[in-house]
């Protein structure tokens, strides 16, 4: 926590001074970590004489979701203005087809402490909240092999979420999940090619401890 990290204690992790001239790779051996858990963090060296340098300025990484269970999301894609649907056919899907837009209306009434947004929109997606872009990625995500592997992307969105009414809107492009052009790798021919869809849900942890999640679902 930051305030552990203040009086220059780890509460997760307290390494020590460690004699090593490993400087990657290096293993986790703190406290069993969560989802979605705040991680700060410092470092400080010593150098060939043993004297210490000062702690480097603290930072901050956001855990991951760690058990699929928790993912509250269902797949979604655009089949026509009153359908949603998990799979469609991809070929009547062309190039110049318009891309899809999804939009989910909620609502905070209370105190909120952190707002958290997890997304993977394939092939490609731009988020937005309250009408303004989220982050400053494009082409997102990277290419794999999606019938294998696929990547998300997580967006900590506080500072973009109002008391009262709010919306969240995903836009979603072919990019080479639904390739039509022919080309030399045969991407025309993939075996996981399909419609543009999305996976996403929101994190909303407020100041009472409560948590809610506003989840892509076939029913909204």
């Amino acid at each position: 926590s930051p305030e552990t990290l203040r009086g220059d204690r780890g509460d997760l992790w307290d390494s020590g001074k460690v004699r090593s001239d490993q400087s990657v790779e290096v293993v986790y051996s703190g406290s069993p970590l969560r989802s979605h858990a705040q991680c700060f963090w410092k470092v400080r060296v010593w150098d060939a004489h043993d004297a210490a340098s000062a702690w480097s300025a603290p930072a901050m990484w956001t855990m991951g979701i760690l058990d699929p269970k928790e993912w509250k999301a269902e797949w979604i894609g655009y089949h026509n203005p009153s359908q949603v649907v998990r799979r469609s056919n991809p070929k009547d899907w062309g190039q110049d087809s318009p891309s899809p837009v999804f939009r989910r209306g909620f609502a905070v009434s209370k105190p909120l402490r952190r707002a958290v947004a997890t997304i993977c929109g394939l092939g490609y997606y731009e988020l937005y909240l309250n009408g303004s872009k989220v982050g400053d990625r494009v082409l997102d995500p990277i290419f794999t092999r999606y019938d294998k592997r696929i990547l998300y992307a997580t967006y900590d969105v506080t500072k973009g979420v109002a008391s009262g009414k709010n919306a969240l809107g995903v836009m979603l492009g072919n990019g080479w999940y639904n390739q039509h052009a022919k080309d030399v790798w045969y991407f025309e021919k993939s075996p996981w090619r399909d419609r543009p869809r999305l996976l996403m849900q929101l994190r909303l942890e407020y100041a009472d401890g409560a948590v809610e999640t506003i989840a892509s679902d076939l029913g909204r």
